[in-house]
């Protein structure tokens, strides 16, 4: 069971204009927003907040706060007395579980009867518990992520190769319409749209650095005709792949209506 020790607590109202700088500390830092929309970032990585979120900021971790609306929220710093493992930043506390504590430990706080600092940190460590939860709850979630990164890694590097549906089942290991699925909800698009994309960005590149022409240029990209490059090139950034070639080397700008 960790030790853990509150460094500071506060409770405040704060308005939509309030602007909290890149800062650090080097305790954990834990924010519950009882109400409240906005965002933060920890070490470069953005964040957006909403009512009942709560945020556990890291040791050392450079962070910020910029609200898009009025904040009801409380802030906690505390130290762990062992080493711990990777937590979550944020937890979604629809349930209310964590703000149960975060009240419990206001009125400890504002009551301070006989040994308030003893029921505080019992109290913080049902918060960091809960979190802890979290690592454990995620772990199966996480193992299918990495086979998806995995195929998305093996696409990254083969993607102006013929990759068939079995090569990416056989990545990832799991049957075509499964690994569909969960690449769709990792990055956003089928895996067809998404090697047609990277095609589209390779082909951006060879028509703006090389003098490949239009159908040498699709033909390396992995397009099986010219008729079908052109097209794809044309949905997906608006002009011909032939007026992409002369942007590139005027000052002429071709808008999509041209």
């Amino acid at each position: 069971m960790p030790d853990i020790n509150v460094n500071f607590y506060f409770n405040r109202q704060d308005d939509v204009d309030y602007f909290i700088r890149f800062h650090s500390h080097k305790c954990y830092e834990l924010v519950y927003y009882f109400s409240g929309s906005g965002s933060f970032f920890v070490n470069d990585v953005r964040y957006e907040y909403t009512d009942k979120t709560c945020v556990l900021i890291p040791p050392n971790a450079v962070h910020n706060d910029r609200h898009a609306s009025d904040c009801s929220l409380a802030c906690i710093g505390f130290t762990v007395g062992e080493e711990c493992p990777d937590l979550p930043v944020l937890l979604d506390d629809k349930k209310g579980e964590i703000a149960y504590y975060v009240n419990a430990i206001t009125n400890e706080f504002t009551e301070k009867k006989k040994d308030y600092v003893a029921v505080i940190r019992a109290l913080m460590l049902c918060i960091f518990t809960l979190f802890r939860r979290q690592v454990d709850s995620g772990s199966a979630k996480d193992a299918k992520k990495d086979l998806i990164t995995r195929a998305i890694e093996y696409i990254d590097e083969y993607y102006l190769t013929d990759i068939t549906s079995e090569q990416l089942s056989a990545v990832s290991n799991y049957s075509y319409e499964r690994f569909r699925h969960l690449f769709r909800a990792v990055t956003g698009l089928p895996p067809k749209q998404y090697i047609e994309a990277k095609r589209i960005e390779h082909a951006k590149q060879l028509l703006a650095s090389t003098s490949l022409s239009v159908t040498e240029v699709g033909s390396r990209c992995g397009f099986s005709t010219t008729s079908l490059f052109i097209k794809k090139f044309s949905e997906s950034v608006g002009i011909t792949p032939y007026k992409y070639f002369r942007q590139m080397r005027s000052e002429v700008v071709y808008s999509p209506n041209q």
